[in-house]
């Protein structure tokens, strides 16, 4: 049997910049929905994503806009306290 070459491991991390990784997230992201929505194409959408699924990512995002909004209100206050003499 022959041997293989020892594995190298590769940081993405580290070998991409911020923007290549950026892309590459949203391709494979843009990747996946395609492919779900050609297997799925031709069938009606479940009920548990349309009653249950659906109505829910609604209100976690409302949640983290919310939670987003907050954090972002109680860190301009704090700076604008710390200006004050």
């Amino acid at each position: 049997m022959p041997e293989h070459p020892p594995r190298r491991r590769v940081d993405l991390f580290r070998l991409l910049t911020p923007v290549a990784r950026w892309v590459l997230a949203i391709a494979v992201i843009v990747a996946i929905a395609l492919a779900g929505w050609w297997t799925g194409r031709d069938r009606p959408v479940p009920a548990w994503i349309s009653q249950g699924l659906v109505p829910w990512l609604g209100w976690a995002y409302l949640a983290l806009v919310a939670v987003a909004l907050v954090s972002w209100w109680r860190r301009r206050r704090a700076s604008s306290q710390q200006e004050e003499p």
